[in-house]
């Protein structure tokens, strides 16, 4: 150990060493993503390797199998895309706002993160099962707005379950970009599943949106 305020020299060969292995695992991870988004799920780790200019060997360092890698390069996807829709919304205050602006950003993914978009289509599956983990949150949120009266739902944990297949539906949906304003009028009609009223539903599905430019190639 080094003496107070100081760093030792084995404890900064460890900090390299865990940085260097940390950005090589995000590197491995960026590569299998644009594997998956060009080709699938049938890609084979051989195809990793040789797009993210490594030996399989180095792959089998990171993950135990290919499922295990292609499971952890989607859920960093929706991860990353998910920090990027929070990070949109430092501004709002409106609980209401703050419930559906993710549900507008979740069917616009083509337009923020076409990779990611191109991994959905491509990915159903493995997408599916992370981005019921997503649906989740909308779950806990809609709860959290019944328990201080901001909504009232009658039957909530159904229509909750309805409004979240009904986007994930919409969401796989990415092999094309969908129209903004059928996206926006998708989610005006599925507001009031969840006893938001129809006039009010029009009003957060069509409210402007923040200025923001494709964020991912």
């Amino acid at each position: 150990m080094g003496l107070r305020g100081e760093t030792s020299e084995i404890e900064i060969g460890h900090g390299h060493k865990s940085a260097y292995v940390a950005r090589n695992r995000a590197a491995l991870l960026r590569a299998t993503q644009e594997v998956l988004a060009s080709i699938g799920a049938s890609a084979s780790v051989e195809q990793v390797a040789a797009h993210a200019e490594i030996s399989i060997s180095t792959i089998y360092k990171h993950y135990v199998n290919k499922d295990a890698l292609f499971f952890a390069a989607i859920l960093a996807a929706m991860n990353d895309w998910q920090e990027w829709v929070f990070a949109q919304m430092v501004e709002i205050k409106d609980p209401l706002t703050g419930l559906v602006f993710p549900m507008r950003m979740l069917l616009r993914v083509r337009q923020t993160h076409p990779m990611y978009a191109d991994m959905i289509a491509r990915n159903i599956p493995a997408v599916t099962e992370i981005l019921n983990d997503i649906t989740e949150g909308l779950s806990a949120n809609i709860q959290n707005l019944m328990e201080t009266g901001i909504l009232v739902v009658e039957s909530a944990e159904l229509r909750t379950e309805l409004l979240s297949y009904s986007l994930l539906g919409i969401a796989r949906e990415q092999t094309r970009e969908l129209d903004s304003e059928k996206v926006d009028q998708s989610v005006e009609y599925l507001l009031p599943l969840i006893g938001i009223s129809k006039a009010k539903a029009k009003k957060l599905a069509h409210a402007p949106l923040p200025e923001f430019s494709q964020v991912q190639p």
